[in-house]
């Protein structure tokens, strides 16, 4: 693994030379084994070699079914299977592991031939490709069988431009309900199958470049096999995280930044994706991808979010992406922070007080930064939001991105406020993985921009979805209630008075002690 780690920083960053007089103070030059501008990607040699016979250093003879080289560095192999196995998938990434020299160990095998290792070979592959029938399974060297997954989404590609590059290299077959919806064919196009777009999408010249450089990231993990011992292991992203970073990306290339005051800024969204699905990699995976891009690569990045612990994950995870990382623990260090700009990523921690919020380092003691009543009731649009704090303008730059966690959040439109003064030209992006509770939704919207997706998203990854990729199970449980009995109803009501204190006469009768008003749906609250 350690091989493999430092053949891949090569692979990104190149290699110096120093020059005959480089001992004096001369210069020095670096030489880059891949061209990873997206603009000169034909510069490239891209090979794919068939049937790949490697001898190890003793003699063992491995056949490698495809191999992926640019300018004759292997950066992907791919392992085929039939169909007509048991567990074709997994076997294809058992044997792929053997010959990267990092074996699985499969206590179902019995009599099944273990290929030799070719390790050497593996310093330099990025991925691994385990394909069988129509679908094909991608992971790294490192990744678990339970870990490879398929390549479910087309987008952000144009499917008529997927097509046309799929039958022009002959794996998309003319007459199989192909048709183009141009009046030629009367047939409906058939789906495209698994292992149509994970070949079209990320095998693609210009695609695999871009996979391997924004999306291929190492990481440390505990393993459960060695005691909780940490180890390094490369993860890569999945459909639903490349695709929304790339959506990310291209608005921000092509979207209209605020042109004065009566405008809004159009660069930004709402990401919906469901609980469980990897959003602190995807924020990961943007912020590295906008920071080795030619034309964002000066971006500063602001990370908000308002619970203690998803600061913790998010500022540890996003170190992943190779940029400076710093926190704000104070407004006089954020308002510092956002004046000197610059390419880094910077982290706001918020805690709510009431209706109005600060930031946690300037906070007297610990803050509930959950809004119980407004998440269960829904806030009207018409009830104030509460005080906009005193931000002074920090920064005019439209090179400022703010991603803001949980953002279907009742503090948001605060938020936003004082960010306005602030960094009044910054492109916004919101994540959520909570479905935003109607009477919010056009709020969250004008506050982050509207998407292209049906429902005005930037993109969508929803629970079915998750659950239809295995990323998350289904729950299924018998409810059963029991008796209730208040014994102090005094101290009861008042603490239920402390806490829609700050609600407003027009939400009050929606929480009322007594029940709902007629009329109105019943209370959220048991």
């Amino acid at each position: 693994m350690q091989a493999n780690l430092a053949a891949t920083d090569m692979l990104l960053h190149g290699w110096t030379l120093p020059s005959p007089s480089a001992a004096h103070g001369g210069p020095s030059a670096t030489v880059q084994y891949v061209e990873w501008h997206p603009d000169l990607v034909t510069r490239n040699t891209f090979t794919v070699v068939d049937q790949l016979r490697v001898r190890s250093r003793s003699g063992e003879l491995s056949i490698l079914d495809l191999v992926l080289f640019v300018n004759g560095i292997p950066l992907v192999a791919v392992e085929c299977k039939s169909p007509d196995l048991a567990e074709p998938v997994r076997s294809a990434v058992l044997d792929l592991r053997h010959y990267a020299g990092n074996p699985v160990l499969d206590l179902d095998a019995t009599d099944t031939p273990v290929p030799a290792g070719v390790p050497e070979l593996f310093r330099t592959v990025q991925l691994l490709v385990a394909a069988t029938g129509e679908t094909a399974h991608l992971g790294t060297v490192t990744s678990e069988p339970e870990h490879f997954h398929p390549w479910r989404s087309v987008e952000p590609e144009e499917e008529s431009t997927l097509r046309r590059e799929l039958r022009t290299a002959g794996l998309l077959v003319d007459g199989d309900g192909d048709g183009d919806g141009d009046g030629a064919d009367p047939a409906a196009p058939a789906p495209l199958g698994e292992q149509q777009k994970l070949v079209g999408v990320v095998l693609r010249p210009a695609a695999l470049l871009n996979v391997v450089r924004h999306y291929v990231i190492p990481m440390a993990v505990e393993s459960d096999a060695d005691g909780g011992a940490v180890r390094t292991v490369k993860a890569v992203a999945r459909h639903q995280q490349y695709r929304a970073a790339e959506k990310a990306v291209r608005r921000l290339l092509t979207g209209r930044a605020r042109a004065g005051r009566d405008t809004e800024d159009e660069r930004g969204g709402v990401i919906w994706h469901t609980q469980g699905s990897g959003k602190s990699l995807t924020m990961t995976f943007l912020v590295r991808r906008v920071h080795l891009h030619p034309r964002l690569s000066e971006f500063t990045v602001v990370v908000v979010t308002d619970r203690t612990q998803l600061q913790t994950q998010l500022s540890r995870t996003l170190k992943l992406s190779e940029s400076d990382v710093e926190t704000a623990e104070t407004r006089t260090q954020m308002e510092g922070l956002l004046r000197d700009g610059g390419r880094r990523v910077v982290f706001g921690m918020i805690q709510k007080y009431g209706t109005s919020f600060t930031f946690a380092g300037d906070a007297e003691g610990s803050a509930d930064d959950r809004d119980l009543t407004g998440e269960g009731t829904g806030r009207s649009e018409e009830e104030s939001p509460g005080p906009v704090p005193d931000f002074p303008e920090c920064n005019t730059s439209p090179d400022i991105l703010v991603l803001v966690d949980e953002a279907h959040r009742s503090h948001t439109s605060v938020l936003h406020a004082a960010l306005r003064k602030a960094i009044p030209n910054a492109a916004k992006i919101g994540f959520t993985g909570t479905p935003i509770i109607t009477g919010r939704e056009e709020d969250t919207r004008r506050i982050f921009g509207r998407g292209d997706s049906p429902r005005g998203f930037l993109d969508e990854y929803r629970m079915e979805d998750a659950e239809y990729d295995g990323v998350v199970v289904r729950i299924r449980y018998e409810g059963r209630t029991g008796e209730g009995e208040v014994r102090d109803g005094e101290v009861l009501d008042k603490g239920f008075d402390d806490l829609v204190r700050d609600r407003t006469p027009r939400s009050g009768p929606r929480c009322s002690r007594g029940g709902p008003p007629s009329g109105t749906s019943p209370s959220p609250f048991p």
